[in-house]
């Protein structure tokens, strides 16, 4: 599996989360409503239970853990807080408390990093369309939702992302090795 094949453009970064497919753009809302005047919610203003209930299980929560002698530019992992339970069923295993370094493969892994670092350094939500061509050159897109959320109201310490689900197909699932569930949600 490759995630940009020669052929593939690369990862597309919208700016405007308002351009997020239907299913995912509710997250984008509230968590824009719980921002108020503020660059971005408080993670105790922002809450997965006053999410659409079908999304949640699409969803992922990541701790941003800056290395303490790096400061705010150095080192950063990000470690997954939350991993909803259908992210678990299409990647074949729950990542809840691991690390991104753990998430396979790998050029998925990378293109997740970029993402979650671009908004950890902006401060800005984006909508993210990653290409992947299975070995069998089917191409599949993902489209990702990534938000900025603050205990501090100075830096990002936590980025929700919600995924896509409406058009995942069983070339999603077979990209990861799972199968994708009988009745379609």
């Amino acid at each position: 599996m490759e995630m940009q094949p020669p052929d593939a453009p690369a990862t597309e970064v919208l700016k405007d989360p308002l351009q997020a497919s239907e299913v995912i753009r509710p997250a984008f809302e509230y968590w824009r409503a719980q921002s108020g005047d503020a660059w971005a919610p408080s993670s105790t203003a922002f809450q997965l239970d006053s999410l659409p209930p079908p999304l949640i299980p699409w969803c992922v929560v990541v701790n941003v853990v800056t290395e303490p002698a790096a400061g705010a530019t150095g080192a950063v992992d990000f470690v997954y807080r939350f991993w909803g339970t259908e992210r678990t069923r299409l990647f074949g295993r729950d990542l809840t408390g691991r690390s991104i370094s753990e998430l396979q493969p790998v050029e998925m892994r990378d293109a997740n990093y970029a993402e979650y670092d671009e908004v950890r350094n902006t401060r800005q939500a984006i909508v993210c369309r990653k290409p992947a061509r299975l070995s069998n050159m089917r191409a599949v897109q993902f489209e990702s939702l990534r938000l900025p959320i603050t205990r501090n109201g100075e830096t990002v310490d936590r980025i929700f992302a919600a995924t896509c689900y409406q058009h995942l197909t069983e070339d999603h699932y077979r990209l990861f090795g799972t199968e994708a569930p009988a009745i379609r949600l």
